[in-house]
């Protein structure tokens, strides 16, 4: 089943009570709309006239965040119009996420540090700043924790990402050996984390997904796929052995080896 929505959708995003968040953009100003799947309803929040460049959905609650190019981060509630909370950060494009828990957000800052900051104590310094400056790295474009809430995947403008301490702030590995160029035109590749933080699923522009190995930063495999298009997203499913993977279509993958089996065993 599905409904027209006669607006132009930028980015969206899915909540974890069935709804759809994304930033909505006109000539004359952006705004953040939710549509919930359960009754049809549509939410317009109040608008926003910077650029929102990233969308995050909290992990257990009808909430999610916006970063705008207009130095701020704000919080906001599925079921209100108008956020119940905001964090500067000051200037340059941000990229933002919650952590597994739903208590931390971090907040790419420059493409250099990332700050800390208690959910539960909005208004305050951040906790921790990860100095993170990460030598001739392209831009940040987004940044995610691990499921387990050990790492932070940096992706880049790039063909490149990093994966970072969350506690420390050091790269530990460097992914890369992964497309993100099509005829001349530059994609963001938005990587995953498996269920269980042990493996990077990564998109390219050659039509496959590479996997990498977070325990020794080694590319473990890469699969072909029915993708005509550049990869841009991969998604895996938070309980069962399921990830998809979109460019212009979505492609949805399921284990097809024997359980128990490792995966580096199903790389031919």
């Amino acid at each position: 089943m599905s409904q027209q929505i006669n607006q132009s959708i930028d980015k969206i995003r899915r909540q974890n009570s069935e709804i759809s968040a994304s930033d909505q953009s006109s000539k004359l100003s952006r705004r953040l709309m939710h549509y919930c799947i359960h009754n049809r309803k549509q939410v317009i929040f109040v608008a926003v006239f910077c650029s929102v460049v990233t969308l995050g959905t909290h992990p257990t609650e009808d909430q999610f965040l916006s970063a705008s190019l207009d130095g701020t981060v704000r919080l906001w509630d599925c079921n209100a119009s108008a956020a119940w909370g905001s964090i500067p950060f000051g200037a340059g494009r941000p990229t933002a996420a919650y952590d597994p828990e739903g208590l931390i957000i971090a907040i790419g800052v420059g493409s250099e540090e990332i700050r800390l900051h208690d959910l539960r104590k909005i208004g305050a310094q951040p906790f921790n700043v990860l100095k993170t400056r990460i030598a001739n790295s392209p831009p940040w474009s987004s940044i995610r924790f691990s499921p387990n809430g050990n790492y932070i995947l940096i992706s880049t403008a790039g063909n490149v990402c990093h994966l970072v301490d969350s506690f420390l702030g050091n790269v530990v590995w460097t992914f890369s050996g992964y497309n993100n160029q099509l005829n001349g035109k530059p994609y963001t590749i938005e990587p995953c984390f498996s269920p269980d933080a042990q493996y990077v699923f990564m998109g390219s522009t050659d039509s496959r997904v590479h996997v990498f190995n977070v325990t020794t930063g080694n590319k473990l495999c890469v699969f072909k796929s029915d993708h005509t298009g550049a990869i841009q997203y991969t998604k895996f499913n938070p309980k069962y052995c399921m990830f998809a993977s979109t460019c212009t279509m979505s492609c949805f993958w399921i284990a097809t080896v024997p359980a128990g089996l490792p995966l580096a065993a199903a790389r031919s």
